[in-house]
């Protein structure tokens, strides 16, 4: 049995906090991880459209402009990431380190525009967890990221692009953490604006 999206979501919204998103535990019933970039991205991409529909058909708005707009850029943001670091999934990128500080600018941006929490709250989990499997890629082994064999191999991240964007991606985390782990640790239903959390 391979991971399915019904894993990734069932875990998502059950942890009861962000900081206890692991991504080693989003597994099938084997232990496997297969799969888990593009699943992670699928749903991030879906809980992106699900705010804007939303939005959308309110009677009322119930986002910002501002949240709408990160929202937009954050959804194409994630569009470019590999959804994986194989071979097949590299090829066709030229700028790895280009597409990861894009989304880690959208990301910024998009923790910097929430106002109403409760609307968020499932997608900033699985913007967590995509987060923490781009950190474990970036942190597995040491070196430049490349693809490829021998004298075919090419680097699609350099050492230096590599320890510099995972110390963005811990400083990215522990904003989110900062700034809603508190509230999201109420059993993941909590009402209150950032106008309260922040008072």
């Amino acid at each position: 049995m391979s991971l399915t999206k019904a894993n990734v979501i069932d875990y998502l919204l059950q942890v009861n906090s962000l900081m206890a998103i692991n991504n080693h535990h989003v597994v099938d019933k084997n232990g496997y991880k297969t799969g888990q970039t593009p699943l992670a991205i699928q749903i991030g991409q879906e809980w992106i459209q699900e705010i804007l529909e939303k939005d959308s058909l309110s009677g009322h708005k119930i986002i910002s402009k501002k949240e709408r707009n990160a929202l937009i850029a954050l959804g194409e943001a994630i569009d470019r990431v590999p959804t994986s670091m194989s071979i097949s999934s590299l090829m066709s990128i030229m700028d790895l380190g280009g597409i990861q500080n894009n989304l880690f600018e959208s990301i910024t941006l998009y923790i910097a525009s929430i106002t109403q929490l409760n609307e968020h709250l499932n997608l900033l989990k699985a913007v967590v967890l995509v987060l923490k499997i781009i950190e474990y890629d970036l942190s597995k082994k040491e070196g430049p990221i490349t693809i490829g064999y021998r004298f075919f191999s090419m680097v699609v991240l350099t050492n230096e692009q590599r320890i510099i964007n995972h110390l963005k991606i811990n400083t990215i985390l522990n904003e989110i953490l900062q700034k809603f782990d508190s509230c999201c640790e109420q059993n993941m239903n909590c009402s209150t604006s950032m106008d309260v959390l922040m008072g």
